[in-house]
């Protein structure tokens, strides 16, 4: 069974405004909060190229869907290369999130009617761990899609937050933390987790952990916490340190 088309959950065709999207702040946000926020940006950019630098993971999918919504192709800065930043300057017309507009200003509109999720690119950059960051444009439609033959492959069940400790604005945290339980109707947590301490205490029965092995790592010493119904690793092999953590229960 395939996931709903984002087209559809934005225009609300098919998911109630009630249901949850993400948690923020401890605070749940819903649909309608979403769709009303994403109507009200999508408003005000109409058409500009636009670059999204932004560490709220809410407030990024806001920002992301806007832009798709208005038609704008959008870049994705990751915020820890600001070197990268200046290089980049005069390819938008309006930055969002950290350094220039805000996203969440309370404005809020429904969303824009016939709307092409295949039309606006989106540029994102490799992490640049091992070379130069490298530069990847997908569409918003095409992202669902490759949501969709993950879901496939891994299953579309359950319904506890996804949490990640890494990035949302590389392909793999944007798919793995945003995209995916956005269609599936799962939330997600807004907020990345630098600390493990920070994350296991917030770590519910039935969350969902997108992590790596740089942070899959230092978790030597935490084998007895709390576990995720479903974790997920990527961009490197997984240390046989790991395996203590990341192994099911017998």
């Amino acid at each position: 069974m395939s996931l709903p088309p984002l087209q559809a959950l934005l225009d609300g065709r098919i998911r109630s405004g009630a249901a949850l999207v993400a948690w923020r702040d401890g605070q749940p946000v819903c649909w309608e909060q979403l769709r009303g926020a994403v109507g009200g940006l999508a408003a005000r950019l109409r058409g500009a190229r636009v670059a999204l630098r932004e560490e709220d993971g809410y407030a990024f999918c806001v920002g992301l869907l806007a832009a798709a919504c208005a038609g704008c192709p959008v870049l994705l800065l990751p915020p820890e290369q600001p070197a990268l930043l200046a290089d980049l300057t005069s390819e938008w017309d309006c930055l969002l999130g950290e350094g220039g507009e805000p996203i969440l200003t309370g404005d809020f509109a429904a969303v824009p009617t016939g709307f092409d999720l295949e039309a606006a690119p989106i540029s994102f950059f490799t992490s640049g761990s091992t070379a130069q960051p490298k530069r990847i444009e997908r569409s918003l439609g095409l992202l669902g899609r490759e949501v969709n033959a993950v879901a496939e492959r891994l299953g579309m069940g359950g319904t506890g937050c996804h949490r990640a400790t890494v990035p949302h604005h590389h392909a793999y945290g944007l798919i793995f933390k945003l995209l995916w339980p956005l269609l599936a109707g799962r939330p997600f947590a807004a907020c990345s987790y630098p600390l493990w301490e920070t994350l296991l205490a917030d770590l519910a029965e039935g969350d969902w952990l997108i992590s790596g092995p740089a942070h899959l790592r230092r978790i030597e010493g935490l084998v007895a916490a709390r576990r995720p119904a479903l974790l997920l690793s990527a961009g490197a092999p997984l240390p046989a340190a790991c395996l203590l953590y990341t192994s099911r229960r017998g």
